[in-house]
């Protein structure tokens, strides 16, 4: 959190401008030289490269030049426009170098994937007219074997379950706000419990607003463990940081929560493509950062149905669409275009 001080500073001058893309980048020649090894070996035609870090592109775009390959260059985030590259330090003449790999990758790749709708638009604005036709979004997914269990929420308490990491750019100071008020009601247990790691800035929040009686902590997890905390939950927490160019972050956790089938309570830009994942699945409701009224009627409306029946579990299958078994027919077809030109 702290990228103030003078050692963060220096590191990141350097990570931002002696590592272009990215640190990975030294591992590319061995990537490069065994990928040749196996591609000449079974006659392999076509090559994906999937990142972050950005570097395996160009592990991917050598190949496409040395080889003649067909190749799919996969990108889960963004690249130079990622939200934390200003804290790169990068030179103008570094910003030049890593734009001029980013677009290189975007213009020579034969198809472009990419999780949303929002980064497929800014690296769109990227190409002239006659390259964009190649994109394809394929979001993150969950599997479904990992959601095959029947286990019922708990009864006793109403329970708020956020996974992952929270630090000072994932606003909550609205969402505490309504809990202080409900938190008053005689006839509710509610607990906000946090899985994974909580900064040190959001627990004096918590501590500030005296609600650390209904919060629990829960160090870091083993994944199958984090999906029985979802399912023994009430309703589920997401929050999207509050950093430049937030719409298009469409973070993996998302689908994971669908899978689980409980309501989710999401904390960000209203217009951005994580809420419109909320809304298409019809999976709960999409809040502004300073929305505490608004969070405090739903929560409230949600208790009402909790005190008549404690499982508040949607019945809606929306959330099917974006299993993996789906993203992986996506991308079969995908295979099977690209090897048809």
């Amino acid at each position: 959190e702290n990228t103030s001080g003078i050692f963060s500073r220096v590191s990141r001058f350097i990570r931002g401008n002696f590592f272009i893309p990215d640190p990975r980048k030294g591992w590319n020649k061995y990537a490069y030289k065994k990928a040749k090894e196996i591609i000449n070996n079974y006659h392999i035609t076509t090559v994906i490269t999937s990142s972050p870090p950005h570097s395996t592109q160009l592990i991917g775009l050598k190949l496409k030049q040395k080889l003649h390959l067909k190749w799919i260059a996969d990108l889960r985030d963004p690249w130079t426009d990622i939200y934390y590259y200003k804290d790169l330090l990068r030179t103008k003449i570094a910003k030049r170098i890593d734009s001029k790999y980013e677009k290189m990758v975007l213009e020579i790749a034969d198809r472009i994937i990419v999780v949303s709708d929002s980064i497929q638009e800014r690296l769109k604005a990227k190409l002239d007219k006659l390259s964009v036709d190649k994109f394809t979004i394929i979001p993150n997914g969950f599997d479904e074997e990992d959601f095959l269990h029947n286990l019922a929420p708990h009864k006793e308490h109403f329970i708020i379950t956020y996974t992952g990491t929270l630090s000072r750019i994932y606003r909550i100071d609205a969402l505490l706000k309504a809990l202080k008020k409900i938190s008053r009601r005689s006839d509710i247990h509610i607990k906000l419990r946090f899985v994974g790691k909580v900064s040190d800035y959001i627990k004096s929040l918590i501590a500030e607003k005296g609600l650390d009686e209904i919060v629990k902590y829960i160090d870091h997890v083993e994944h199958a463990k984090s999906i029985e905390y979802l399912y023994h939950s009430t309703i589920l927490l997401l929050v999207i940081p509050e950093v430049t160019e937030n719409r298009g972050i469409l973070t993996g956790k998302i689908f994971e929560y669908l899978a689980s089938q409980k309501p989710i309570l999401l904390i960000g830009p209203t217009d951005g493509d994580a809420a419109t994942v909320v809304k298409k699945c019809e999976a709960g409701e999409v809040f502004d950062y300073d929305m505490d009224t608004e969070m405090e009627y739903y929560l409230n409306k949600l208790i009402q149905q909790w005190l008549k029946n404690p499982n508040l579990d949607l019945k809606t299958k929306r959330h099917l669409v974006y299993s993996r078994k789906k993203q992986a027919a996506t991308l079969a077809r995908q295979l099977l275009a690209v090897n048809s030109h």
